[in-house]
């Protein structure tokens, strides 16, 4: 029988807890866990959000244990889940790696401000397998995204905008955490995310920073505390401009998140929430109509287990397809750039090439 894989998150955050409360709720995703023989074993966190306790009353073989007290529960897993704040990541990760465990670390992997060969370094003092929570292109629509892009003539350019309502102010601030200041911005905390997607769109898994053009930043502030919540990027990526609109502004009432290519000869258009992805796209014709063909899919998906599941799997193709400690530093590279070329422009926080 193959052997059980017990989970283990460190970081009491909200996010991990619902999704792990979700799944241990929902029969279906019950039988995907038991299937892949992985076991919610516990949490390391020294103030967890409410929703762990949920999930523990639900789950009484599920442990919570405080960081100092977490050696036995961590020497138990196969599988640990870094879910903690960002400039945790790292200190985290160096005590993991002791334990020879499967990763999933989120993503960034660390703060922009850490040299990246410091990370570098750290992932190759372990023979341990390091993946980054990078999800976007682990959504099952996704490889049926990067298709319809593939069918248009000349792309020339990819708009990628997420706006929601939301108070950073609550949770965001300059903090220093084990010698590096942290930016904790939307750009370090979500447009990683997008600079990802869109190199994953047009390069696949195999690209550098390098190969990523930063053309010009702006950079937007709604509190005194120094921290970015709206940022327009402009990036060129293998030849294509890549447009980012990011925003955590409170006063936006609903959420869009939506990713829009444009070519010669259409466009296509993904409203990439969860859990369906719908897409439209639109073909010109050479009398200048365009033709609107929906993309509906019905079947909704769980890209956050649809990782762990990757994560369980080491020899699978999904596992394959996850994000590598390696790519998750070439994000950081674009990311730090980007920081860069806002802060050089003056008050206005911008660059231009």
């Amino acid at each position: 029988m193959v052997p059980q894989k017990r989970l283990v998150v460190i970081g009491g955050g909200s996010y991990a807890g619902a999704s792990l409360l979700r799944w241990a709720t929902s029969p279906p995703s019950v039988k995907v866990l038991e299937h892949n023989r992985i076991e919610l074993a516990g949490l390391v966190s020294n103030n967890p959000d409410g929703v762990w306790n949920d999930l523990a009353a639900h789950t009484p073989e599920f442990e919570i244990t405080g960081r100092g007290q977490a050696s036995n529960l961590l020497r138990s897993a196969n599988m640990v889940w870094i879910a903690s704040r960002c400039d945790r990541h790292l200190n985290d990760l160096k005590h993991v790696l002791m334990f020879d465990v499967l990763v999933l670390c989120e993503k960034p992997i660390a703060p922009v401000s850490v040299e990246p060969a410091l990370i570098s370094e750290l992932l190759a003092s372990s023979n341990s397998h390091v993946k980054v929570g990078f999800q976007l292109p682990l959504h099952a629509r996704f490889s049926y995204l990067r298709d319809r892009i593939g069918e248009l003539n000349h792309l020339k350019r990819l708009r990628m905008t997420d706006l929601r309502q939301f108070d950073s102010s609550s949770w965001l601030a300059k903090r220093t955490d084990l010698d590096f200041s942290v930016p904790s911005g939307i750009l370090a905390e979500l447009g990683c995310h997008y600079v990802h997607t869109a190199c994953r769109l047009l390069f696949g898994n195999n690209w550098s920073a390098q190969q990523v053009i930063v053309e010009k930043v702006q950079l937007s502030y709604t509190n005194q505390s120094g921290i970015d919540d709206s940022v327009q990027a402009w990036l060129r990526i293998a030849g294509v401009v890549v447009e980012l609109e990011l925003s955590w502004h409170s006063a936006i009432p609903d959420r869009i998140k939506q990713i829009a290519a444009y070519a010669d000869n259409g466009k296509v258009i993904a409203n990439i929430l969860p859990p369906t992805w719908p897409m439209v796209s639109y073909q010109t014709q050479s009398d200048g109509r365009e033709i609107m063909a929906e993309h509906t899919n019905q079947t909704p998906d769980d890209p956050t287990l649809r990782q762990l599941i990757a994560l369980a799997n080491l020899h699978s193709p999904g596992f394959a397809a996850m994000t590598s400690g390696d790519e998750a530093i070439e994000v950081l590279k674009v990311i730090g750039r980007m920081y860069d070329c806002a802060k050089t422009s003056g008050p206005e926080r911008t660059f231009s090439a």
